[in-house]
Formats: structure tokens, C-alpha cells, sequence
């Protein structure tokens, strides 16, 4: 009776195994059916690919159009140099038909992931980035490609574009710099650069000292006095910035508050009490002192005037 019992609880055991193994082994020829799928695709589609080589452009057009998309999601200012730091998401879209393929032949696939070195992209650039170099240290991310050939780029970009301060106004200021984004080589005949049309700002971060309150953009076509027979095709875009008051009421607003007042206090003072002199005088260097406490210790990562 006991050697039954054992060899029931045995078959239990290994119908269990079993089963958990036949789920396994279904799982990875799933993936690798998936994936080979997805491998024979990408064999396919680049046999002969040369990503050097632009897209052609569809026949009812004489360029290929791009369309273009920025999202700013934060905005600093650096008063000493003059300079706007915009943290962005550049977003691109185009038609690269050499890229298409039938999904019904692939097991219905519609999009894959394809690497920013597998595929030809537009040489968009900020003619007025401070800093040059900073385009070659972007972080060149993955791009989906979907059956028809339609490719989605988008990137985070930090741009640094001179902007001339106006503090006329301060601390209730507001400042505006133009980014002007546009192809390195291609001319307007071989690459038209379009707005797509949409929001432009994202939820800033909450410890900027600035609010993003516009973004506009403008596209321009140009032509110069060394190739008045080409067109030059760039997008700009204007970005305005208010600072945020609200940061400057405990270092700035409150301790001009006390100095005022305190100032106003010694008139009342009689001439020969110079020890409550004394203590108002100490008490105004203690609320300067908060104030450049304030800009030097700042909490909420705000660059603050001195009261003092």
C-alpha cells in the first residue's frame, strides 16, 4: 500500500515537470521563430541597402520631405555668458522606400527597431549651437521602421544658443532665444525640412528657475549671394522663458522687507542708545546675510540675487 502510494506521488512529480518543461520549450520556439522571422527580414530589406544614399522622393514630389518636431523640456539661462541651455526631444519622420515589405510574408510583422548606423538620417544641425562639438557627442538612438517604410527618429538633444539677457525687468523678467535647426549639406531641392505641427513644450522640471511660457517656430527659405540660384531651407524656433518670482520671496522680498523696516526703526531710537543701535545694525547684517545664504546654499536649484 505504501509503495503505491509512493509510486502515484512519483508520476505526479514528473507529469509536473514535464508539463513545466513542454511550457518552456514552447516559450523559446516562440521567440526563436520570432526572431527568426524578424532576422530573415532585416537580411532582406538591407541586401542591398546603402545608407549613405538618400531616399528617393515620391513622384508627385521633386524633394524628400522631412518632417521635423522639437519638445523642450527644460530651459536654463546662464547670465554670465549670455547663453539659453534648452534640454529637449528632437523628433523626426520620413519615407524610405527602399525599406518596405509585405507583413502577410513575415508572419504579419509591422515595425521593427532598427540601429541609428543600419539607416540613412537627415544631417539636421543647429546653425547656432555655442557649442560644435556637442553634436558629435548627441546620444544617436534606435529608429522604428514600419512596413511602408515610414522611419520615426527621436533623440534627446541639448542645445546652447547665445541669448541676449534683458534684465530690465528683474526678477519679474522674461527672456527669448531662436534655435535655427536645418540640413549641414542638403539644399532645398533635395531635402524639404517641414513643421509638424503640434505642442512643443513638455511639463518642465519643477526645480528650474524658469517657466517655459512659448515656443513658435518659422520656417524659412533662404537664398545666399554665393549660390543665388539655390535654396537653403531651415526651421526656427523661438522660446521665451519667464523666471519664477516665487523663489526670490524668502531670500530677496522678506529680507528687503526687514532691512526697510529696521532702517525705519533707528529714527526712532534715542541718539545717546547706542546699544539698541548696536543690536539693529547686527540684526540688518543678519538678514543680509540670509539673503547671500539664500544665493550661495540655494535649495530649489534657483540662481538668487544678493539683497545685500
Amino acid at each position: 500500500m505504501l509503495c503505491t502510494h509512493h509510486i502515484g506521488l512519483f508520476i505526479i512529480i514528473i507529469a509536473t515537470q514535464a508539463t513545466h518543461l513542454w511550457a518552456f520549450l514552447r516559450t523559446v520556439q516562440i521567440y526563436n521563430h520570432n526572431s527568426t522571422v524578424e532576422h530573415i527580414l532585416r537580411k532582406n530589406i538591407f541586401k542591398n541597402y546603402d545608407k549613405i544614399v538618400k531616399p528617393y522622393a515620391p513622384q508627385d514630389k521633386n524633394s524628400l520631405e522631412v518632417s521635423m518636431k522639437m519638445l523642450v523640456k527644460s530651459a536654463e539661462l546662464n547670465y554670465e555668458k549670455s547663453q539659453m541651455i534648452l534640454s529637449t526631444w528632437f523628433i523626426a519622420n520620413w519615407i524610405d522606400d527602399r525599406l518596405t515589405w509585405n507583413p502577410s510574408e513575415y508572419e504579419h510583422l509591422n515595425s521593427i527597431i532598427v540601429d541609428h548606423r543600419e539607416i540613412w538620417h537627415p544631417d539636421i544641425m543647429a546653425f547656432n549651437n555655442v557649442d560644435a562639438n556637442m553634436e558629435d557627442d548627441r546620444t544617436h538612438v534606435n529608429s522604428v521602421l514600419n512596413r511602408s517604410g515610414g522611419v520615426i527618429w527621436v533623440e534627446p538633444v541639448q542645445y546652447i544658443i547665445h541669448c541676449k539677457t534683458d534684465t530690465t525687468n528683474w526678477p519679474h523678467d522674461t527672456q527669448t532665444g531662436v534655435l535655427k535647426l536645418g540640413s549641414w549639406l542638403y539644399l532645398g531641392r533635395d531635402l524639404n525640412l517641414t513643421i509638424d505641427e503640434g505642442e512643443e513644450v513638455e511639463m518642465a522640471s519643477s526645480h528650474s528657475e524658469w517657466d517655459i511660457t512659448n515656443v513658435s517656430k518659422e520656417r524659412n527659405i533662404r537664398y545666399y549671394d554665393c549660390c543665388p540660384d539655390e535654396q537653403y531651407i531651415d526651421i526656427e524656433y523661438n522660446i521665451t522663458i519667464r523666471r519664477k518670482v516665487h523663489s526670490y520671496k524668502s531670500v530677496l522680498y522678506i529680507p528687503a522687507l526687514c532691512s526697510i523696516s529696521f532702517n525705519l526703526l533707528t529714527f526712532w531710537l534715542s541718539y545717546s542708545d547706542n546699544q539698541s543701535k548696536l543690536f539693529v545694525n547686527l540684526f540688518k547684517r543678519t538678514v543680509r546675510h540670509f539673503g547671500h545664504y539664500g544665493r550661495v546654499h540655494k535649495s530649489t536649484d534657483c540662481h538668487f540675487h544678493c539683497s545685500g
